[in-house]
């Protein structure tokens, strides 16, 4: 009897296993607000990579290449023990200035597409970064000086990312109050946009716990300049965690008033987004 359910688990197992199948991979990244980089790249089960560079990237055009074969398995193998065709197939992205992530997987001759994967389960933008990180063991077709992978991050640093505040709309209905996108004379910063970048390096602190994790990315935060200037309302749209999305918070509400927006000559509410690099040195 022993024997009978060792087998049996052993069966069980190998089933499992076989559900879990996957013959390629494949990662599409977006464009953004800035300079993000634009391709494809697919990994298939017999080593072969297909990289499509669009735009911001090293290499524009298709290349193909092939990876060696145990690593090639050993990826494949590992993102099989995710239960890959039970995830929703769109995740709800709430920043529409980032990068997005679509993932397509071929899982027993049945594929699976999920859009925005950077907003769904955290392993998938890990398996994203581990395919991206394989093509340095890549030997590409045809390329021997300009390998096809996206380009270094910037210099390591922490600070903000250099960009005017996106306005967003919350509402606009006549006889409430009123938070705007757009007025005639839009809300500043105690002297200007250079003097708000050099408030928050001077006073963002880099969280002991994200330099221990190894924690760097951009963490966006929204929030409403009133009508007297104060900042209210910050929340966070999109954050990394270990404590760079507090510190954010942080570093915002400790601002000083703001020049208030005005629309038809009164001061009113204005709605902004604000990106916050974190980079590790």
């Amino acid at each position: 009897m022993k024997y009978l359910l060792l087998a049996c688990l052993c069966l069980m197992t190998g089933w499992l296993q076989a559900q879990n199948q996957i013959s390629s991979f494949k990662i599409e990244r977006t464009a953004c607000f800035g300079r993000c980089p634009v391709y494809t790249l697919e990994l298939r089960k017999n080593g072969t990579i297909i990289y499509v560079g669009k735009k911001n990237v090293t290499m524009i055009g298709t290349h193909t290449g092939t990876l060696p074969l145990s690593l090639t398995k050993k990826f494949l193998a590992n993102a099989g023990k995710y239960k890959i065709i039970s995830l929703s197939n769109n995740y709800t992205e709430k920043a529409s200035d980032l990068p997005r992530l679509i993932c397509t997987f071929h899982i027993n001759k049945k594929m699976k597409v999920i859009k925005n994967a950077q907003a769904g389960p955290e392993y998938l933008v890990g398996l994203a970064l581990e395919l991206d990180n394989l093509l340095e063991k890549v030997k590409w077709k045809g390329v021997s000086k300009y390998p096809p992978v996206p380009p270094p991050p910037p210099p390591p640093a922490i600070e903000p990312v250099e960009e005017e505040p996106v306005a967003d709309i919350i509402g606009d209905n006549p006889g409430q109050t009123e938070v705007y996108t757009i007025t005639d004379q839009m809300p500043e910063f105690p002297g200007g946009q250079d003097a708000m970048m050099t408030y928050l390096r001077q006073n963002l602190k880099y969280p002991e716990m994200a330099k221990e994790a190894g924690i760097q990315g951009r963490v966006i935060c929204g929030f409403v300049v009133n009508e007297d200037g104060q900042i209210s309302d910050v929340t966070v749209l999109r954050g990394i965690g270990n404590g760079c999305d507090q510190e954010a918070i942080r570093v915002i509400k400790s601002m000083p008033n703001w020049k208030p927006g005005r629309q038809n000559g009164r001061p009113v509410k204005v709605k902004f987004n604000l990106p916050i690099n974190f980079k590790l040195q």
